[in-house]
């Protein structure tokens, strides 16, 4: 999966427990100098709170339109 930016995305596992459930928007992708060529480093906007958290944390959310309802 390829996180880019402007997608909104949530946290998957237990990083950046302040942020858990909130959905963000992506606001910057970076290649990681510390994990490697295959993992990129992405700013996110979680209302507010900035974070920077490496993609493979991160999952894509579609947006929800009232014709494709979430449940």
């Amino acid at each position: 999966m390829q996180v880019l930016v402007g997608d909104r995305v949530r946290i998957r596992g237990l990083v950046q427990s302040d942020c858990i459930g909130l959905t963000g928007t992506v606001l910057e992708v970076l290649p990681s100098a510390l994990f490697g060529p295959r993992a990129r480093r992405c700013r996110v906007d979680f209302g507010g709170r900035i974070r920077r958290i490496i993609d493979t944390h991160l999952v894509r959310v579609e947006k929800t339109d009232p014709a494709r309802p979430a449940a």
